[in-house]
Order: C-alpha cells, then structure tokens, then sequence
C-alpha cells in the first residue's frame, strides 16, 4: 500500500470515529465502494461500525451497504449474525429491524439458506408484535414489486409463496386466538383499560398483517388496473391463480370488511380461470364479512353487484342444475342477494329480476 493509500484509510478511520453520527452514517452507507480497490480496509471499517457504533441508523445504513457484498456470502453473514445481535436491543420500531427483515427474507428466498428461513419464521411467529408488523409488512410490497412471486425462477417463486402462506397461515391463527380472548373478556364484564388494551393492539397487529398480505395479492394478481404495475399474461395469470388459491381460500373465511372488499375485486378479476370454484370463494367472503355488516356498506354493494352480473353475463352455466341437484352455485348466489335485499340495497333487488337468466 503506497503513502496515498495509508493517508487515505487512516482519514477513512478518522471519518468513522467522527463525533457526527450524519458523517458517520454517509461513509458507512458507501463503504461497499471500496469492495474492489481496498477490501481489507472495507472489512474492517464494516467491523469497527459493528463493534464501535453507538447509533443504530449508522449500523443500518451499514448493513444495507452490505447488500451489495453478497458474492462473499459468509463474510457478509458473519457481519449480518453480529449485527442482529446488537439490534435486539433496538427500539422495536426502529428501521435496522426492517433492514435485517429484508437481509434475511431476500437472501432466504435468493438460496434456501436455513438460518435465514428460521430468522423470519421468528418474526413471522410474532405477528402480532409491533416489532415484526414493522419488519415484515414494507417486505410484503418489495415482494409484489420485485416480482418474486410471478416473475421469478420456479425455485424461488416456491420459496416466496411459502414465506407468505407461512405468514398469512399464522397471522389468522393468532388473530382468531385474540378476538376469541376479546369476546371471553367482554363475556363476564366490560374490561378495564389495561385488561382490554394489549389484546386489541395484538388484534390491530394481526389485521394488518391479514389485510396487508390481502392488498399484494389483490395488486399482484391485475385486478388493480395500474400501468406501472407489470402486466402477467394469461399463462401467468392462471398460474397466479393456482399457487394463490391456497391463501385465497384461507382469506374468504376473514370478516373484515376491507379485507372482503379487495378480495371480492381479486375474485371478479381470475373468474375465467376457474369460474365454480371462485365465484363459491367469493360467496364465502362475502358470507364470512356479513358477519361485520359487510352488506351495509354502499362499497361492497356495488362490487358484489358487479361480480354478480359478470357472472350471469359470461358464465351462467355454474348455476345450472346437474343430476336432478341444485347447482351449489346457485344456492351461494341466493344467499348473496338475499343478505343484500335484507340490508335494503336496490340494486340487489333488481339482480333477483335477472335470475331467469340461467335457465335460457
């Protein structure tokens, strides 16, 4: 190393030490530039931030320097086990918890690496913290956006539809498992603050996560018409189709309202891929949110409506009987409209006019 070079790691060092935590925090967010010119000196700065900071937004924009680093994937997981380490002790709402989240999930679905599956299958256990809501729902969009599931390789595409119906799977079992110690606290008495408050924040954690994964599916899907959203084609859409199913399912048993709303919008969009059984899953949710008065919400109306005509337009057929049995489509559909004429919708009332329409 020439004169030049030592004066310039020793002002590199002298800049990480500086009593200004934004100095610190721009040097440590380029230091992958010194990857190839002097990766040495790069390592070690990395570890001297690791071992020496003091703020945790110096030791974030550290980590995600490292994302560029990952063709030496076990310098940069040395880096990365010491780096969670020291933000366990972070606010649960600080950025390095996102940072980390995203580390981990994309290096997980990227190569299968187990350490970093049991990282996220931690947070995703805690769904119901503000912790792990924080962490992992900005990673939700980053998975729609960076089309890792529609666009990527087979492999990868698996891994990232096991991530969500893992996190989809065991947020709608903690949230069943709050609202039920909700209902059993208001059963004996009205609660008092302190008992009611901690269970209704694990309910708003819950519902968000539910809802959340809701919103990418219904965005990834095409039913949101936007045009810097990339487009899949009819291949890809029935593949959508069958790998989401599973948690499309899971969602039609959900009763929030907003949550039934997109997902009557997803269900009208993929009806020609498998009519029967997604206008059956539509109904459900459409059953399931009634519960929350659903069919009051001027909204919902419409939108039912509007799955209930495109039906009657382009796939009637589903409401034929077979074998001297009603079509279970048929009776799902009476049950729609009924809840909707009992709620005093019009509009429902002049759909029950069209129901000749099947026997043409």
């Amino acid at each position: 190393m020439g004169q030049s070079d030592k004066a310039l790691a020793t002002a590199l060092g002298r800049l990480s030490r500086d009593k200004s935590k934004l100095v610190r925090f721009n040097l440590a967010r380029v230091l992958a530039a010194l990857e190839k010119p002097a990766p040495a000196l790069m390592w070690s700065l990395i570890d001297d931030f690791i071992q020496k900071e003091s703020r945790f937004s110096v030791l974030d924009a550290g980590l995600s320097a490292m994302d560029w680093l990952w063709a030496e994937s076990e310098a940069v997981m040395d880096r990365v086990r010491r780096i969670t380490k020291r933000a366990a002790k972070a606010h649960p709402e600080h950025d390095i918890h996102q940072t980390l989240a995203a580390t981990h999930l994309f290096q997980f679905l990227r190569t299968g690496r187990s350490e970093c599956e049991t990282y996220i299958a931690a947070l995703i256990q805690a769904c119901d913290t503000p912790l792990a809501v924080h962490a992992l729902l900005p990673q939700l969009h980053a998975l729609r956006k960076g089309g890792w599931l529609t666009f990527s390789a087979d492999s990868v595409r698996a891994r990232a539809w096991q991530f969500l119906s893992r996190f989809l799977t065991t947020s709608l079992g903690k949230l069943k498992q709050h609202r039920e110690a909700w209902q059993a606290l208001h059963e004996k008495r009205t609660p008092s603050a302190d008992e009611a408050k901690p269970v209704q924040e694990k309910i708003n954690n819950a519902s968000r996560v539910v809802d959340g994964i809701n919103m990418q599916l219904f965005f990834t899907s095409g039913a949101h018409s936007d045009s810097n959203e990339p487009k899949l084609d009819t291949t890809q859409t029935r593949q959508f189709w069958l790998e989401s199913e599973p948690l499309l399912r899971a969602l039609a048993r959900e009763i929030h309202p907003h949550t039934a709303y997109h997902l009557i919008e997803t269900f009208e969009y993929l009806l020609p891929y498998a009519p029967r059984e997604i206008f059956l899953l539509a109904a459900q949710s459409i059953r399931s949110a009634s519960v929350a008065g659903f069919q009051n919400e001027s909204l919902a109306t419409g939108e039912v409506v509007k799955l209930v005509q495109r039906v009657l337009a382009d796939h009637r057929d589903i409401f034929q009987s077979a074998g001297g049995q009603e079509s279970e489509c048929l009776g799902a559909l009476l049950e729609v409209l009924d809840l909707f004429v009992e709620a005093g919708w019009p509009q429902a009332r002049q759909l029950t006019h069209r129901l000749e329409e099947i026997y043409r």
